[in-house]
């Protein structure tokens, strides 16, 4: 069958035609790929300046233990000034300058409450890990209820005891920040 002039300019415009759908059906296909793979670049960006951030905060968290915990058992460390292992173990406490003077030292804050905002927004697979985070914040948060008079229990914990609970709320929040710690690096 031999094609006329006619049917040839017909064919040329249908395969043109063709050409034109399939290279813009491709230019699209490509776009949407580039699209998606800038998007997860910038999701992975953003998920790891969230994490920085969290970390940062942890260490403001940590300072805030620290402080907290010497605050409450300060007058106790008077009490057993002359005792090596309770000296050593509040000692490791002061391991900033700022706590040569009482006078330096403001009440941080503790933000807990944004890192779990931050990590239920950006960061979800570390939902277990702020979980048992908090748990160890709210150790060390309870000891002023022992330490402030509003309970009896202050008083009636033996200086054994006492300095057993305190190592135990220190090294478990210290546990619980390393991991945490660990679970960001992934993210950083």
């Amino acid at each position: 069958m031999v094609l006329d002039q006619n049917g040839t300019a017909i064919l040329i415009a249908i395969v043109g035609v063709l050409s034109t759908m399939l290279g813009g059906a491709l230019t699209i296909l490509g776009n949407q790929i580039y699209i998606q793979k800038n998007n997860e670049v910038e999701k992975k960006k953003i998920t790891r300046e969230k994490a920085e951030e969290i970390a940062l905060l942890t260490y403001q968290v940590k300072y805030w233990s620290k402080t907290y915990v010497w605050r409450v058992f300060e007058r106790k460390l008077k009490e057993y000034n002359d005792d090596e292992d309770w000296h050593d173990t509040f000692s490791s406490l002061k391991d900033d300058a700022f706590w040569l003077s009482d006078d330096l030292i403001k009440e941080p804050e503790c933000p807990i409450d944004k890192i779990e905002m931050l990590i239920n927004l950006y960061i979800p697979s570390l939902e277990e890990s702020i979980t048992a985070y908090r748990q160890a914040i709210v150790h060390v948060a309870t000891m002023q209820g022992i330490a402030d008079g509003s309970t009896d229990a202050y008083d009636t914990y033996t200086k054994e005891t006492l300095l057993r609970y305190v190592k135990f709320i220190c090294s478990n929040f210290e546990g619980n920040h390393k991991k945490l710690q660990c679970s960001l690096r992934k993210y950083v």
